[in-house]
């Protein structure tokens, strides 16, 4: 009998554990509109990422009771999001969030549901964003009101990408591409960058790889600020160093220019690679 007792009790206090509703999110979170639909791997992130336009979107989730139990208290659901920001760190780089920022935060109450019920939640519309990208948590029962079988599962974590408006182009147009040894200083490429009718470009960088000592610039040199609606010359100039041919290597130089949108979120790279021709 004292076993039976014991036994019974056991099955009282698994029976009123486990008759308790638990909430959680089911399926994918869905974006309206949406442009596309990546795979980012590792960077931080290592997941798929939607890409979404920066104007305005609504965000959608199906919330499901997959507990022994109905909803029936009021509860709180939260959307928060954060912006991300790319670094670069000796032996490690990705997306991070910036700490202590939210750009955006929406509280609703959740639907009550019986167990096994399900029903869809959404969020929005949201925006303008600045192009970049974001981390997204939707946090069910915010505030602990719903006794669950399961506290843990309650937070769902995803990213989206907002692309940059401001496109540009780079072009160039590539006078010479190969040079006698003898040639001392001369202009073998003109790229031209033109911003956008509402935006300025920064022409920010310039490089050169040179396999025997020729060396190479830019006019203007950089940086420079190309206004919204104009459009700017960058010329490469080379200085051919002469020299005798050494076996094993290409006679060459490689020149790359760097420019970068308004608002950062777009660069783009130009280059142009020169030989040289040897000296016997």
């Amino acid at each position: 009998m004292k076993n039976l007792c014991l036994l019974f009790s056991c099955f009282i206090l698994f029976y009123l554990f486990s008759c308790k509703p638990n909430l959680v999110g089911l399926g994918e979170k869905t974006y309206s509109p949406q442009l596309d639909k990546i795979m980012v791997e590792q960077l931080g992130i290592n997941d798929s990422v939607n890409i979404v336009p920066p104007q305005s979107f609504m965000v959608q989730r199906n919330l499901v009771n997959n507990g022994n139990a109905d909803v029936n208290a009021s509860y709180v659901i939260r959307d928060r999001i954060q912006p991300m920001v790319f670094q670069a760190i000796v032996g490690n780089y990705g997306f991070d969030t910036i700490p202590n920022t939210t750009i955006y935060e929406e509280t609703i109450n959740g639907p009550q549901l019986a167990s096994s019920a399900q029903d869809s939640i959404s969020f929005g519309p949201i925006g303008p964003l600045g192009c970049g990208m974001y981390k997204e948590t939707i946090t069910i029962d915010t505030l602990n009101t719903v006794d669950e079988s399961n506290e843990f599962d309650n937070q769902s974590v995803h990213y989206f990408f907002v692309p940059s408006t401001q496109n540009f182009s780079v072009t160039k147009n590539e006078i010479l591409t190969g040079v006698p040894h003898d040639s001392g200083k001369i202009v073998t490429t003109v790229f031209t960058v033109t911003a956008g009718p509402t935006f300025s470009v920064e022409y920010a960088h310039f490089t050169y790889v040179s396999t025997e000592g020729s060396k190479a610039v830019t006019f203007p040199a950089p940086p420079v600020n190309i206004p919204a609606g104009t459009s700017l010359d960058i010329s490469m100039e080379i200085e051919v160093i002469e020299h005798k041919f050494t076996s094993g290597f290409e006679s060459s130089i490689y020149g790359k220019i760097t420019t970068i949108s308004e608002d950062g979120c777009i660069i783009k790279h130009e280059g142009a690679k020169v030989f040289v021709e040897h000296s016997n």
